[in-house]
């Protein structure tokens, strides 16, 4: 309870980032002080997710107008994979296909490929490695933006920049061209049941640093989240969503002082803006087609399913749990088509 307090307490102050440990604050015992239960939160969440369609373009604010081949070459971006998958594993050997992967499309578009075959943080499950290298990347100051990339994820459609991503959902239109909204540091999709973090973008920002910082948490305790099978899944999840969306209404949440957010003229649809999504306010969301499109062989109704001549990004989906022939069937699949792709854009 008392870490509950510190949390209430940082908040009152007008801290939006704050130390791991709000689960505790959700759970029954505390529900009165925080007005909430985790497990109905998520029921309600998980629910809401399908209705509002987020995880497609028509859930989502109009994107900007830019070519899917759009480059800025003087933004300087990373993608950061971690395969840590032991001999024994069913995804052992998974690291050959997915830095191939990583090495075609970079050489394509001029990114920088950090690429790890031990896990980040030894005293850490593996999975905290998706937030602590682009965190090492970004204080190294040698990116303007990192790609968290799980290593599950493969590019296919190798025309698609990641400009692209960042100037459709994080742009606005500029007398010169487009132009990156300043507030918005943190791109990631939903998956038409909540928030899906196979990959993410970042931007190298104050915010930005000091928002990983509090995801992870302290090295040299046990995380909050591990005991929760999505670990760092549901650590974003609740700074990026729970944390605002559900705090006392009497508090205002400013993460930092900042000018007012540049409007973008939107048309008259269904979704206005980014803040009728409450998520907090330097959060954009990308369709899941471009970052988390999942294969049909472990899609749901309401995922959005890989589509072969259009999407970008496909991630499997509990891949870990089926057997390693069906595995290694999908993955090879998919490997084949991106490197078609792959002699295609480069030719």
């Amino acid at each position: 309870m008392r870490l509950c307090r510190d949390v209430y307490s940082s908040m009152s102050d007008g801290v939006g980032i704050v130390r791991p440990g709000g689960l505790e604050c959700l759970e029954e015992s505390n529900s009165v002080l925080w007005g909430v239960n985790w497990d109905d939160f998520m029921n309600q969440y998980l629910s809401l997710a399908a209705l509002l369609r987020r995880h497609e373009d028509d859930g989502l604010p109009p994107p900007l107008g830019v070519p899917v081949s759009y480059r800025n070459r003087s933004l300087r971006i990373g993608i950061a994979s971690t395969c840590d998958y032991k001999e024994g594993s069913v995804l052992h050997g998974i690291d050959r296909i997915s830095l191939e992967n990583r090495q075609a499309y970079s050489a394509l578009h001029g990114y920088h490929v950090e690429f790890r075959t031990d896990n980040h943080i030894p005293s850490r499950h593996p999975v905290w490695s998706a937030v602590s290298l682009p965190l090492e990347m970004l204080d190294s100051g040698k990116f303007d933006w990192v790609l968290s990339m799980d290593c599950d994820c493969l590019f296919i459609n190798m025309t698609v920049t990641l400009e692209h991503m960042l100037y459709r959902q994080g742009g606005l239109a500029g007398p010169q061209g487009p132009q990156l909204d300043p507030n918005a540091h943190f791109l990631i999709s939903e998956d038409g049941r909540g928030l899906a973090g196979g990959s993410w973008m970042i931007r190298n920002s104050d915010w930005s640093r000091s928002f990983l910082r509090s995801v992870l948490g302290p090295l040299d305790e046990v995380h909050t989240y591990d005991r929760h099978d999505l670990k760092d899944q549901f650590a974003l999840l609740w700074h990026l969503l729970v944390l605002f969306s559900r705090a006392p209404r009497h508090m205002v949440i400013k993460p930092f002082d900042r000018p007012e957010p540049a409007r973008a003229e939107f048309s008259d649809v269904g979704v206005a803006g980014w803040p009728e999504l409450q998520y907090i306010p330097e959060v954009r969301l990308i369709p899941q087609r471009l970052i988390n499109a999942y294969p049909w062989a472990l899609c749901r109704p309401s995922h959005h399913c890989f589509q072969d001549d259009e999407d970008f990004i496909v991630s499997f989906i509990t891949l870990s749990s089926q057997s390693r022939e069906m595995a290694f069937a999908m993955l090879n699949k998919f490997r084949a088509q991106a490197m078609s792709n792959y002699e295609l854009s480069a030719h």
